[in-house]
Order: structure tokens, then sequence, then C-alpha cells
């Protein structure tokens, strides 16, 4: 079962600001959020992580 992280978990993980993460959701090759509820975004650790090592 994959693991997902919240936006707090996201900018920890990745040691940046909320505000750099929305430049960071502007790079095509970023991982996309999904949805869950009406206001709530989460992202695969796992995407997240291949994405770091890609970088």
């Amino acid at each position: 079962m994959d693991r997902y992280l919240n936006i707090d978990e996201l900018a920890e993980l990745l040691t940046v600001g909320k505000s750099s993460l929305q430049a960071l959701r502007s790079d095509e090759s970023f991982p996309r959020p999904k949805r869950i509820g009406k206001r709530r975004l989460v992202w695969n650790a796992r995407e997240i992580i291949e994405w770091v090592e890609a970088q």
C-alpha cells in the first residue's frame, strides 16, 4: 500500500516552504497530487522519492 504525504509533510521532506512547492508544481516533471476530499491534496511518497532521485 502506498504512503501519501500532505503538503506539510511534503514541504518537510523536500526542505522547502509551501510557497516553493507552488513553483515546483508548475514543473512538468514534478509528480501530480491526488485530491482527497474537496480541499485536500496528497502526493504519493514513492513518486516524490523517485523524482528527488532523478534530480
